[in-house]
This record gives C-alpha cells, structure tokens and sequence, in this order.
C-alpha cells in the first residue's frame, strides 16, 4: 500500500473517469441521506443509527466530506487524492453492510433498500474508485 500523501499517477482517461465517479458517489449519498428524512420514522432512525454504528462517524459529517473530496476533485484534479481511499472504503463497507442485511431479509431493514439493483452498481463504482486509487484488495 503507497504512503496516503503519494502523489497516483494516473492516465488522463482513467483521471476523467475517476473524477465522474467520485462526483456521482458524492452525488448519490447526498440524494441518500436527503431520503431518509422522507422515509418512515422508524426507517429513518434505523438507517442514521447503524451508519453510525457500522462507519463510527455521524451519516452528516460523512456528506459534509463527501462534499469536501468532491470539491477538491473538481477543483483540483486528482493529485495527491490517494489520502480519500480511507472514505471510499467506509462506504464500500457500509453499502456491503446494507446490501448483506437487505438480502438477510431482516425485519429492521425493510424498506431501506428501495432499489437493490442501485446499491449493487454503487458497490460496484465505489469498488472502482477504490482500485484506481491503488487499494490492493478490493
């Protein structure tokens, strides 16, 4: 694994890719916690408690990052972005997390998936992300 502030050399296609993915995965969980204020009450409080609980960080402050490495990103390009791997795999992690217990069928997650298909493509994208950016297990 490189050292967090290595500069990725990246090519320019792969960098335009990665910088369209990153702005959608921003993108998607922005739209996905503006959602859950809509859901059932029950739904809602379910789906911030085991954010929290699954990634130790408030589903909030990891938009406001988001939102942060998605600025960064489209301002900056790419260079020395290897230090955000950490936050994609967070997310990996908890999309894993949601889709095992989406699958599991648990009461408590009943309507929490809405769109199973949706989550699989974001574990999908989020997994690319995070081989770009040199994970070496993905």
């Amino acid at each position: 694994m490189r050292d967090s502030d290595e500069r990725i050399d990246i090519e320019p296609t792969k960098e335009e890719d990665l910088l369209v993915m990153i702005l959608d995965i921003a993108s998607v969980f922005n739209e996905d916690l503006e959602s859950w204020d809509y859901d059932d009450p029950l739904a809602r409080k379910w789906l911030r408690r085991n954010f929290k609980k699954q990634t130790g960080i408030s589903a909030e402050f990891f938009r406001d990052r988001l939102s942060l490495i998605g600025d960064i990103a489209d301002s900056k390009g790419i260079d020395n972005f290897g230090r955000f791997r950490e936050d994609f795999r967070i997310l990996l992690d908890y999309y894993l997390y949601i889709q095992s217990v989406s699958k599991a069928n648990c009461p408590d997650s009943q309507n929490v998936i809405q769109n199973p298909k949706k989550l699989d493509e974001w574990i999908i994208e989020l997994r690319q992300i995070i081989a770009i950016l040199g994970e070496e297990t993905v």
